[in-house]
């Protein structure tokens, strides 16, 4: 369930830039927003991280960043 709804954010986020990125969750499992090699690279090493990404949006991103 989590991994799904940050999918979902992560594509609605990708589809808004043409830039392309990766996006690793805690649990190891990965997301690319185009076929392409990435430019940037977005780590979450914890769940909590992912919750607040999830909860407030680019405000939670940063914060945890």
């Amino acid at each position: 369930m989590m991994n799904t709804a940050l999918r979902r954010f992560f594509q609605t986020f990708g589809r808004r830039t043409d830039i392309p990125f990766e996006v690793r969750l805690a649990d190891g499992t990965n997301f690319l927003s185009r076929p392409q090699e990435p430019t940037l690279r977005l780590v979450f090493r914890n769940r909590r991280a992912e919750w607040n990404s999830l909860l407030y949006g680019h405000i939670g991103l940063m914060e945890s960043y």
